[in-house]
């Protein structure tokens, strides 16, 4: 019996001091690496230009490719591409980003993360690195 309530106490102290250890690191601002990811997605996009993802709304453009992020930096709400407006609306609280990311009214403060996205002649495809 001595034996159990030694290593009881051992082990609730251990998870005590782990978990003290792990709220201090997450306070510090310290964040686990998150490994980046790669999204696929068959060229040609759309003749608008623009082709909505889970993750995110992929952009081609006078040459120029890129993706933006679905997710709103405000809340966190999907955002959705607006064609005729050409511009990304949050449906939550109605915030508004250029196609680029940008903001144009809140109430989100902070532009959408940017993917970097590579375009790949044979076969034709896009590449978008998810990172985050």
């Amino acid at each position: 019996m001595a034996v159990f309530s030694t290593l009881s106490r051992r082990l609730l102290l251990a998870l005590g001091v782990t978990a003290l250890l792990a709220l201090i690191a997450r306070l510090a601002g310290f964040q686990p690496p998150v490994p980046k990811r790669f999204v696929e997605v068959p060229a040609p996009l759309p003749t608008n230009g623009a082709l909505t993802l889970a993750d995110c709304i992929v952009f081609d453009r006078d040459g120029q490719s890129w993706a933006v992020s679905r997710r709103c930096t405000h809340l966190a709400c999907t955002v959705n591409y607006h064609e005729v407006d050409n511009l990304v609306e949050c449906p939550c609280h109605q915030s508004r980003f250029t196609v680029n990311g940008q903001v144009l009214r809140g109430p989100a403060s902070r532009p959408l993360r940017r993917y970097a996205v590579t375009r790949q002649d044979n076969p034709p495809r896009y590449i978008i690195t998810v990172d985050g």
